[in-house]
Order: C-alpha cells, then sequence, then structure tokens
C-alpha cells in the first residue's frame, strides 16, 4: 500500500473494532473489568463433582449468580497416548442458570483465562446474561465432549449375549438346561 492516506484509515478502523474488547481479571477481589464496562466476577469455588478441581460461579456486579462452571472429566480410549496415558478428556460444562441452558467449553487451566473467554464471549451486558451473545455460545460450543463421553459409555454397556448351547434341541419338546 503506497497511500498513506488509505492506511491511516485502515489503521483506525482497525484500532476502533477492537476498542473495547479488553478484558482483566483481579486474582484479589475476582472482578473482571471489561472494555466496555460490562463488569462481573468469576468466583473460582473447590469443585464438588471432580477432586482438587476448581468449578466457577460468575456473578453480576448486584452480587446475583449468571452462570456456574463446572470441570467435568471422561477417559476416551483414543485419546491415549504418552503424554495422556490414561486417555483423560478435561471439560467445562456452563451453566446459564436463569434459563436452565447447558453449554461446552474446553478446559483452560488459569483462573484468569476462564475469566477473560466469558469475557470476550460477551456473554454479560448491564449484569445480565445478553441472550443473543447466550445463543451464539451454545451454538459455537455445543456439546461434543458429552456426545463423545455418550458414545464412549454406550460402546462400553453394549450387551453380550454369549449362547453355549446348540441351536436345535436335542429331543423334542420343552428343552431345560440347568448348569450346575
Amino acid at each position: 500500500m503506497k497511500n498513506p492516506f488509505l492506511l491511516s484509515v485502515l489503521f483506525f478502523c482497525s484500532a476502533n473494532l477492537f476498542a473495547g474488547d479488553d478484558c482483566s481479571y483481579d486474582k484479589k477481589t475476582n472482578l473482571v473489568t471489561s472494555g466496555d464496562g460490562n463488569n462481573f466476577y468469576c468466583i473460582p469455588t473447590k469443585s464438588a463433582t471432580e477432586q482438587g478441581a476448581t468449578d466457577f460461579f460468575i456473578r453480576n456486579t448486584k452480587d446475583e449468580d449468571l452462570m456456574y462452571i463446572k470441570m467435568v472429566s471422561f477417559k476416551d480410549p483414543q485419546q491415549i497416548q504418552a503424554s495422556n496415558p490414561n486417555g483423560n478428556i478435561f471439560y467445562y460444562e456452563v451453566y446459564f442458570l436463569k434459563d436452565s441452558v447447558v453449554a461446552e467449553m474446553k478446559f483452560i487451566y488459569r483462573n484468569s483465562k476462564v475469566a477473560e473467554f466469558i469475557c470476550e464471549s460477551k456473554l454479560i451486558k448491564q449484569d445480565k446474561i445478553d441472550k443473543v451473545a447466550e445463543g451464539r455460545f451454545v451454538m459455537v460450543n455445543g456439546s461434543r465432549y458429552s456426545a463423545r463421553r455418550r458414545e464412549i459409555n454406550e460402546a462400553n454397556h453394549a450387551p453380550v449375549i454369549i449362547n453355549n448351547y446348540p441351536s436345535t434341541p436335542s429331543q423334542p419338546g420343552i428343552n431345560i438346561h440347568i448348569n450346575r
């Protein structure tokens, strides 16, 4: 681009496009501040289902619970490798408390990154869950982990029929076999 005016207009537009997307997490207060003023709290809590794990409550600035983020794990035989010998898969179930809607998201190791992920998804506006953003979040993130988990459970619990008896009776009439 040799035109400096066009280059400066492009820079200005891109700077404005991404302005307000800054999110920061304060570990001491658990406050997540958003560049657009939609602040909320991301409160870590000891997981009730996974030993040593952390779940999160997302609360607005009025101290009302908006979301619950629960860490879940399962074993996937297809994921077994040297760095993951048990095939462990970790993910979060995201519960939108007012609507009883559930979605899933990838597991993130740091509390600040969980808070930033929620902030960047623009789920909270004016101390409430934004319905449009919630719908987009559910559609984009879906439930791929629980679908895979169900698939594995169904494969592991398929009925097995063992028939050790001949297919044709040895004598006409009713045949009863009692193994003792």
